[in-house]
């Protein structure tokens, strides 16, 4: 497979796992899993270290956490046009759940998006820390959305039926169709040249 075939298959499976982990409420809760899945795996894409004469160079912690506010501004508006196409009523047709305000979708969203893609850097950088950001998000994306919904008692079931089966997924894809995963899938793909992304050594 080439690296462009990979890459679409990166981001279509992060949208699988966002899909999968919202069973709850597939329209709702799927739909929008999907789209920030897709998103988050899209802004991973730029997060491989570029080859230079000087050696691999990675973003900042600075460059990723803007980029992991590009992603979500990309995910709230997708997500604000799919809630345009499915009215409420047939979104909740499981649960009475008000609709989140644009302010804290954006929250929410940006609660998964900066950790998963500091684990990607970090991981990239091979530091060992980087799985401490796997750690992280569940919480903090069940936290936030919680917190949101004004129902911080129902912390516990958002992170076991919604923030911890979206991470573990979204990893499940990393893990599966990520090309720069690993040097040999990536060399497998194909052969890096000068000045191209490539993964971790």
């Amino acid at each position: 497979m080439t690296i462009q075939f990979r890459n679409a298959l990166f981001v279509l499976a992060g949208a699988c796992a966002g899909l999968l982990s919202g069973f709850t409420l597939p329209l709702a809760y799927g739909a929008r899993g999907a789209i920030l899945g897709a998103t988050i795996s899209a802004g991973a894409l730029f997060l491989r270290p570029r080859r230079t004469c000087s050696g691999d160079k990675i973003a900042s912690p600075q460059a990723t956490a803007g980029l992991a506010i590009a992603v979500t501004m990309v995910a709230v508006a997708a997500i604000y046009l799919w809630h345009l196409q499915v009215p409420i009523e047939r979104q909740n047709v499981d649960f009475s759940i008000p609709p989140l305000s644009i302010k804290l979708q954006f929250a929410t969203c940006l609660s998964f998006a900066l950790p998963l893609l500091l684990f990607y850097r970090e991981r990239q950088a091979r530091r060992r820390r980087a799985w401490a950001w796997i750690i992280v998000a569940p919480f903090l994306g069940a936290g936030v959305r919680s917190w949101g919904f004004h129902q911080i008692d129902y912390i516990l079931f958002t992170l076991l039926f919604g923030a911890f089966p979206f991470v573990a997924l979204w990893l499940l894809a990393v893990l599966i169709a990520d090309p720069a995963w690993t040097k040999r899938r990536w060399e497998r793909c194909s052969k890096p040249q000068s000045g191209e992304t490539g993964p971790i050594r």
